[in-house]
């Protein structure tokens, strides 16, 4: 076949290629078949004529891979005919990632200044933009580009200026919806929507906080396949041969590969084998040859950024029969033959080219005609290039190959590169091989430096750097554990002397304030009667000082403190004003309430609604600036106070050196602190003697001690086992009871109580009844309890577990809940009689000189549990008077010589005895506080211009007559005693400061005051009855307080019922009713008005 028939018909070849090896391979198929079925045939004629055959079409197939891959046709000149022909005479040269043609001849000839000339003229030639392009074109080949005449364009603009806007305007969020973001937002119209989601948000039509859903959704999911990583699914360049057709046009640009899967490692073979390689390079550098020797190997690319630069990956047509195996050098020693074996990785007879010089047994090759002519041309840079060779072989020495080809134009770039800058790397001296991937393979080889001539030495001294570096780090490990260890112990050793240190001074800083307290008690006792009868100012801080986790437990906690508002209504005695801390902050609207409250105080002493006193001046209301700071925490007022320095700094201001004393609510230490940072004496007593006899348990302790009734039961109650035993000893003591009640210490309003009912649910009260019965007056004995007592304690943790219930499930939800509160804080337990009974609540004062007082009395209303109260009426009704003044007064004595002073509230429980039918009175529970009914009961003297005598149990008002009519009274001959008793008009009063209404949020105060006033709901100034409200909070409006003041006790609560009733239906629909205790409310004072009903008709009767 002609060469120009190859170069038209390149395709034919490699059918012709491939049908050839094709042909060949099922030859020798059959060859080995025969060979297999034992036939006589000359095998080995056939292998060696089939050999000679592959070795032929792999010579020329070296040189068609080469003319097809590299050949460049271009169009000649148009009027040079003769010329076409010539181009196909030519060889192919590299320049960079191109290809010209030029002469055979010329490329031996070439000087260096020749070879700078033709670079130029490439450049000039493969970039159309140069300067020289179209005269190297019509030079080098004849061809004569067209001119193109750039016409000038015309940069003017044609048409009229606008001025007005051309944009149309986008539709934005409206301003009302900018105000109130709970407003619905408005429609997006089709013109809107196509401006994008993200116009949408930034013009406000879509919030900010939305969640979009993209219907349809731009990402749609489906099963991902797993390949298997061994077949390969790849089809391009690199595809083996059995992946392309017989008639495939691209056989041309395929490769053969015939070796074993041996994952690219040559492995040791006997010597026998040969070993060939055919390299199909579409890119060479400038200065090798046109037509490469069919025996190169393979370049890899270098390192470094100069030389690294990656070439279009090369095509290799590679046949390996079986490498050959390399002798060691005389001068080593091997103890095996893995060793021997180890060092078989490269061709024993690697031969070299015009491109490349070999390196063998670590000498330069200076007998060879191929390197001294190199060392001919590069005379000027020798210096460079052998420095660069001494350290090639020096690298080879280290790792004992023997053989090596070098690459003589890398070479030269090389040492050019760094002949006046730092030495090449290891990676770099090996991209100057030829057979790198062999020379590679042997220096990754594991062991391959230690059997170099000095491998001993190599190895010993690695051993000796190992071992060495073992014993350092391990000393420096166990340094740097020892020290880490020291410094955390002396960090640990620092903290715990700062907070002993700062636990000291906490502890001092106590005891200081503590001792500043005693101090100022002390003169305050002893200047108590001045200071009555002089101005002073009362600092009233209404501070809940309880723990943090029953802060934490109570919902709207500073709502809770500021319910006893109506302390800004002490001001009966005129030498008084108040300095009110409020932990919230009351807007205008709130305090201009206030303020017209407390003007009424004139119109109600003179009975004249004209008359009009403004008393704001001597209250002032004072909220800490910090409160939102800390509005996370369920933080004390006090605590909010003392955090506050510009509200103490202002306190400091308006006290001026009068006289004051700190008023306070639950009293704690942050307390002590505030009136120790003010210079204040407290009327109340220490924390710890408050936080001791506050508790449940420490109340029985003054009761014991103060020989009061109290129910059946036992205190300090902290392990289940304490529990169970001392509740079956109570049940067997006191049969007759029925529920039983258990009470954690800390708890508060009813929140920490639960109760058993031992009648419904012990299964050994009947036969519990049974014995009682059975053994009369002798069952008072221990050994007649026995028998049941055993089988209570048996059966009583089941029955707890199972039905004990929590009073309040928001703070306990279940019993186990309880249970742990219980044992943690220690508990109660108390007898909850059978009968019906009536709380009541009695606030005392103990002065600081001694003198004991009833400041309120009230028997207690309760609506969402029979042991959480809601409301109360004042004055109690319930118990004789003397009989509770007695009462109190022997606990007011106990608490007295116990160390406490100030306000503080007992609770009791009067019922009547199923079996005597004698009333009995029980005190429950003492807390040293000032209490929200102490504060409404002075807002009901304040406005009414009354007198409670809780003592007495009466409520008076003066009765203001005309002056006619008391001249006539008087001419009429009327006796004094009527007068006297006309005088004064007995009122009764129903308050509660524990009114919750959801629905109220939504309702302003004007609006509420608006619709109360078109119900008529409101007071009456002339007769002094009539409803007042109290607002805690003027943004969380969903807590209410409400004092109600009427002529009878019977007519009072039904105003009360009423007034809940009417505010229900007018801020609740029938689809939202809301969560509010007033349906609650409504139905216990339902139950006490029948019951007025019951024991006025049985009164009737027994007159009758």
């Amino acid at each position: 076949m002609k060469m120009a028939q190859i170069q038209n018909h390149p395709e034919d070849v490699g059918k012709i290629l491939v049908k050839v090896h094709e042909d060949l391979r099922q030859l020798k198929e059959q060859v080995d078949l025969f060979k297999i079925s034992g036939k006589d045939i000359d095998a080995k004629a056939i292998d060696e004529a089939l050999k000679r055959t592959e070795i032929g079409l792999q010579k020329n197939a070296n040189f068609v891979f080469n003319m097809v891959n590299n050949r460049v046709q271009t169009l000649p000149a148009i009027d040079d005919t003769k010329s076409s022909g010539a181009y196909l005479n030519n060889a192919v040269e590299r320049i960079g990632n191109t290809t010209v043609t030029k002469p055979i001849g010329s490329i031996q000839k070439m000087s260096p200044g020749e070879k700078v000339h033709e670079d130029l003229t490439m450049k000039a030639l493969f970039d159309p933009e140069n300067f020289n392009n179209r005269s190297v074109l019509n030079k080098s080949y004849g061809l004569v580009l067209p001119k193109i005449k750039q016409s000038k364009r015309n940069n003017k603009v044609s048409g009229q200026i606008v001025s007005a806007p051309i944009v149309e305007h986008l539709s934005v969020l409206p301003a009302a919806n900018r105000r109130d973001p709970s407003l619905p937002p408005p429609p997006i119209d089709e013109k809107d929507a196509r401006k994008g989601i993200l116009s949408l948000i930034e013009r406000g039509l879509i919030p900010p906080s939305a969640e979009l859903t993209l219907d349809p959704s731009p990402v749609h999911l489906r099963r991902a396949t797993l390949h298997d990583y061994t077949n390969s699914t790849r089809k391009d360049l690199y595809s083996d041969a059995g992946s392309v057709g017989e008639d495939s046009y691209f056989m041309a640009t395929a490769k053969f590969d015939i070796t074993a899967a041996t994952g690219g490692r040559l492995l040791p073979v006997p010597s026998t084998s040969t070993s060939h390689m055919i390299s199909i390079q579409p890119q060479q550098s400038r200065d090798s040859s046109a037509f490469p020797d069919p025996r190169d190997l393979h370049h890899r690319q270098p390192v470094t950024s100069a030389i690294r630069r990656r070439p279009k990956q090369e095509l290799q047509l590679k046949v390996y029969d079986l490498p050959l195996q390399v002798k060691a050098q005389p001068t080593e020693v091997f103890d095996d033959e893995d060793e021997m074996q180890a060092v078989a990785l490269l061709p024993k007879h690697p031969k070299s080219t015009h491109e490349n010089f070999m390196i063998e047994n670590y000498r330069f090759p200076d007998d060879a005609a191929n390197f001294i002519k190199f060392k001919q041309l590069n005379l000027l840079h020798w210096g460079a290039i052998q420095s660069t060779v001494e350290r090639l072989i020096g690298l080879l020495a280290n790792y004992a190959i023997p053989r090596a080809l070098v690459n003589k134009p890398r070479l030269v770039a090389l040492a050019s590169q760094y002949e006046l800058e730092y030495y090449p790397d290891k990676y770099e001296m090996l991209s100057l091989l030829d057979n790198i991937d062999e020379v590679a393979a042997a220096i990754n080889t594991p062991g391959r430096r230690y059997m170099a001539q000095d491998g001993l030495e190599v190895a010993a001294t690695k051993i000796q750097s190992l071992w060495r570096y073992y014993v350092a780090r391990k000393a420096y490990r166990r340094y740097r554990r020892q020290r880490w260890a020291s410094a955390l112990i002396a960090l640990a050793w620092i903290m715990s002397n700062r907070k002993v240190k700062s636990r000291e001074k906490f502890r001092e800083s106590k005891i200081n304030r503590l001792n500043n307290y005693r101090l100022r008690r002390q003169q305050l006792a002893a200047n108590w009667e001045t200071t009555q009868n002089t101005r002073r100012i009362i600092l009233h801080v209404p501070s809940l000082g309880y723990s943090v986790e029953d802060r934490n437990k109570v919902e709207h906690f500073n709502q809770v403190q500021n319910a006893q508002l109506g302390r800004i209504f002490q001001l009966l005695d005129p030498n008084v004003s108040i300095i009110y801390v409020t932990p919230v902050d009351l807007e205008p609207d709130l305090t201009t309430y206030y303020k017209k409250l407390l003007g009424l105080r004139g119109a109600v002493e003179s009975g004249s609604p004209e008359t009009i006193e403004d008393f704001s001046k001597r209250v002032t209301i004072i909220h800490p600036e910090n409160t939102r700071t800390f509005k996370a925490h369920s933080m004390s007022l006090a605590t909010l106070l003392l955090y506050s320095p510009d509200a103490l700094n202002r306190i400091k201001q308006l006290i001026g050196g009068r006289v004051c004393y700190y008023l306070p609510g639950l009293l704690n230490h942050e307390d002590l602190a505030v009136a120790d940072h003010l210079n204040l004496p407290i009327l109340g007593a220490e924390p710890e003697i408050v936080r001791l006899y506050s508790s449940k348990s420490g109340s029985k302790r003054i009761f014991e001690a103060a020989k009061v009734d109290v129910p059946p039961g036992e205190f300090d109650i902290y392990t289940a086992q304490q529990l169970n035993e001392l509740l079956a000893r109570l049940i067997c003591d006191n049969p007759h009871i029925k529920k039983w009640i258990l009470k954690i210490d800390s708890t508060f309003d009813g929140r920490g109580i639960a109760f058993i009912d031992v009648e419904r649910n012990l299964p050994c009260y009947g036969n519990m009844m049974k014995q009682v019965k059975k053994f009369g007056d002798k069952w008072r004995h221990r050994w007649a309890q026995e028998e049941v007592f055993s089988q209570i304690l048996y059966q009583l943790p089941t029955v707890l577990d199972n039905f004990a219930s929590p009073a309040d499930r928001k703070v306990y939800p279940k019993w186990i809940n309880f249970l742990d509160g219980y044992l943690s804080k220690g508990g109660i337990i108390e007898a909850y009689p059978s009968a019906a009974v009536t709380c009541l609540q009695i606030d005392m004062l103990i002065e600081p000189n001694g003198k004991i007082e009833m400041k309120s009395c009230g028997d207690q209303i309760h609506a969402e549990s029979p042991l959480k109260s809601f409301a109360t009426t004042v004055p109690q009704s319930s118990v004789e008077p003397h009989i509770m003044s007695n009462l109190c007064k022997k606990i007011s004595i106990a608490c007295r010589t116990r160390g406490i002073i100030g306000y503080f509230s007992i609770d009791f429980v009067t019922f009547i005895d199923e079996d005597t039918l004698e009333q009995k009175i029980w005190a429950t529970d003492l807390t040293i506080a000032y209490s929200d009914q102490m504060a409404m009961t002075e807002t009901m003297s304040f406005l009414t211009n009354g007198k409670l005598r809780a003592s007495e149990s009466n409520f008076t008002i003066p009765n203001y007559l005309p002056e006619e009519k008391k001249f006539n009274k008087r001419k009429e001959g009327e006796e004094v005693v009527e007068e006297k008793h006309e005088d004064s008009l007995i009122r009764f009063a129903m308050m509660s400061t524990k009114l919750f209404h959801t629905n109220l949020i939504v309702v302003h105060h004007n609006v509420f005051f608006q619709m109360c006033r078109a119900h008529g709901i409101g007071y009456d100034i002339r007769e002094r009855t009539g409803t007042l409200f109290f607002l805690p909070d003027p943004k969380k409006r969903e807590r209410l307080g409400m004092l109600l003041i009427g002529e009878d006790l019977k007519e009072t609560m039904e105003s009360f019922a009423t007034n809940l009733s009417v505010i229900h239906q007018e801020i609740s629909t029938p689809n939202m009713q809301g969560e509010s205790n007033f349906k609650d409310a409504i139905k216990d004072i339902d139950t006490i008005i029948k019951t007025f009903g019951n024991e006025e008709e049985e009164d009737d009767d027994d007159e009758c």
